[in-house]
């Protein structure tokens, strides 16, 4: 009995560090992608150049032309992005309304409940942040 109270006692062990370790890397990484997020539309360019610079041991001179590359094209897609912008949020806009008219109202007030969550969590990330134009 003994014996068994030992292993038990092990394997719980072990399972509080793996739940407490899964814990702390998915905060860590949502932590690490929202800081990346903040950083703009670019951020996740230059870290995937990085990234493959890296993997592929470019030389400086292939990752000056990378960054270069990089940079230019983020600017193209910010442009093409800013005039797509408002048709997109009308899109989205309307599909929220059709996808709404479709709950019950039970499901709607979840739904509800869950948007002002989700909400609340994206407020908590950018609150520091200047307000998009």
């Amino acid at each position: 009995m003994s014996r068994m109270k030992g292993i038990i006692g092990v394997v719980l062990v072990f399972l509080f560090g793996a739940v407490c370790g899964g814990a702390v890397g998915v905060r860590y990484s949502t932590s690490h992608f929202m800081e990346t997020f903040k950083q703009g539309p670019g951020a996740m360019g230059r870290i995937m150049a990085q990234h493959i610079a890296d993997e592929l041991d470019l030389s400086g001179e292939q990752r000056e032309l990378l960054d270069e590359i990089v940079a230019e094209r983020t600017t193209m897609i910010q442009e093409v992005f800013q005039e797509i912008h408002p048709q997109m949020e009308e899109i989205m806009r309307v599909r929220h309304e059709e996808f709404i008219a479709t709950l019950t109202p039970e499901q709607l007030e979840r739904f509800q409940v869950i948007e002002q969550e989700r909400q609340a969590m994206f407020s908590r990330h950018f609150e520091s942040e200047p307000a998009s134009p």
